[in-house]
């Protein structure tokens, strides 16, 4: 797995040319980015996974030979409603600070975009067993970097 952080004026642009760089690294060789009916974006005719995620002026791709999915969220405040609205309950014992709450978010998000859902599965989705995020089957990643939240989810 790999992934690359950074801050962009364009970060939609910077997005995919990291990509193809992570891509050409990973395989040595040009690659080209296709996008599966859903809008997940992969490299054509490879065994490798990709995800791109930006907020704000931050952009966040990660590539893998297994599923992978990342976000970023610039951290910000956030209405308390939401907890109740996206999390389940073991996940809102958890979150006690804005910190803990955008790395419940982007690893939830992470997991979603790796598996294709989308949003429509946040509220089912627990990432918080016994005090630790976690996922069953999947590595996570996750951590706070120039005022981000960024999450990685892959297959392990």
């Amino acid at each position: 797995m790999k992934y690359v952080f950074c801050a962009s004026p364009t970060p939609s642009e910077t997005a995919k040319e990291l990509l193809k760089k992570l891509g050409k690294d990973a395989l040595n060789k040009e690659i080209k980015i296709k996008y599966f009916p859903n809008g997940k974006p992969y490299i054509g005719g490879n065994e490798q996974y990709i995800s791109i995620s930006h907020s704000k002026e931050f952009v966040l791709v990660g590539i893998h030979q297994l599923p992978i999915g990342v976000d970023v969220e610039v951290l910000r405040p956030f209405n308390k409603k939401l907890i109740n609205r996206y999390f389940t309950p073991e996940e809102a014992d958890f979150i006690d600070n804005q910190e803990k709450f955008f790395i419940i978010w982007t690893v939830k998000e992470a997991f979603l975009k790796l598996t294709g859902q989308g949003l429509k599965g946040i509220k089912k989705l627990n990432t918080v067993v016994n005090g630790e995020i976690k996922i069953d089957g999947y590595e996570i990643l996750s951590f706070i970097k120039d005022g981000c939240a960024i999450a990685i989810v892959y297959k392990k």
